[in-house]
């Protein structure tokens, strides 16, 4: 159901586009659209990617329960990536708040120092997260002021999949979940 939404993704932005699950405490990807140009990120499928400091991990975290993001995260000090990941739990349920209430997270150089990402959560009919679509480039690639607009698409274009696998797209992402 995903893959023509990556590929048309990919083909509209530039950018490699993801989707990722969660298996136990990791993002994994599952499928990837690569873009028809020169410049192409090294990610392949299986590739796993902290739920901390990703936007496909935070994706898929943002709106479980506090106790729940803590058991799969540690709880006390993350493990630093780069000098912007993210190490607190604190800090992180901050920002996870945040990426709740725009519908999408933001990997600012937090997983790998010079990338950043963009991702939302795919939802089915049960209101349950099931994976996280995704965008990821090169600082070059996405700049900071290009951020907004590829959240708001990426959303967009999870809130499609989501609604293929019988997620009420019109109701509240946050209906019934806890944030």
């Amino acid at each position: 159901v995903a893959l023509p939404v990556m590929e048309e993704l990919s083909k509209l932005t530039g950018l490699t586009t993801h989707l990722a699950t969660l298996e136990e405490d990791e993002a994994v990807y599952i499928e990837r659209a690569e873009p028809a140009t020169f410049i192409r990120l090294n990610t392949w499928v299986g590739k796993r990617h902290h739920l901390h400091c990703s936007a496909v991990g935070n994706a898929l975290i943002m709106y479980m329960a506090k106790d729940i993001i803590e058991s799969l995260c540690g709880g006390g000090k993350l493990l630093r990536r780069t000098d912007r990941t993210i190490t607190t739990f604190k800090a992180l349920w901050d920002d996870l708040k945040r990426s709740a209430e725009r519908g999408y997270s933001i990997d600012d150089a937090e997983d790998e120092a010079e990338g950043r990402g963009v991702a939302a959560p795919i939802m089915d009919g049960n209101k349950t997260i099931v994976a996280s679509l995704g965008f990821a480039g090169s600082l070059g690639q996405l700049p900071v002021d290009r951020m907004d607009p590829l959240g708001k698409l990426v959303r967009r274009s999870a809130d499609q999949i989501s609604q293929q696998l019988g997620y009420p797209v019109a109701d509240s992402r946050v209906s019934g979940v806890a944030v």
